[in-house]
């Protein structure tokens, strides 16, 4: 959250845009939006595409956290939980209670 208030970009990317496209999109004149929710929820076992993404944002997550710290064991434990190591340690995605969920938004933008 406090990521939002400082308004932090990652090599330009601003991870919560998405939240800023309605206000966007609504200044605009003679258009109107409709905003759909899109969620998908992944759990124990997770396939090859899954771990890709869910560690893509566990990546983008740990850059935001490093702004905010120099606590580089946290960094490190924090990326252990989703990378394995190449002698094998556990990962989040060996939990038998593992889950993820996510929503996304969908956008459809209207002439009025």
């Amino acid at each position: 959250m406090k990521a939002t208030k400082d308004n932090i970009t990652i090599n330009h990317y601003d991870p919560l845009f998405a939240r800023k496209l309605p206000s966007i999109f609504n200044s605009l004149n003679n258009i109107s939006i409709n905003t759909y929710p899109q969620s998908f929820t992944s759990i124990k076992p997770t396939n090859e595409d899954e771990m890709h993404y869910i560690q893509q944002n566990a990546t983008l997550i740990s850059k935001v956290i490093k702004h905010y710290t120099q606590d580089d064991d946290l960094l490190s434990s924090w990326s252990k939980m989703f990378v394995s190591s190449e002698n094998k340690e556990f990962t989040i995605f060996d939990s038998e209670d593992f889950m993820y969920s996510m929503t996304e938004f969908v956008f459809e933008l209207k002439k009025s």
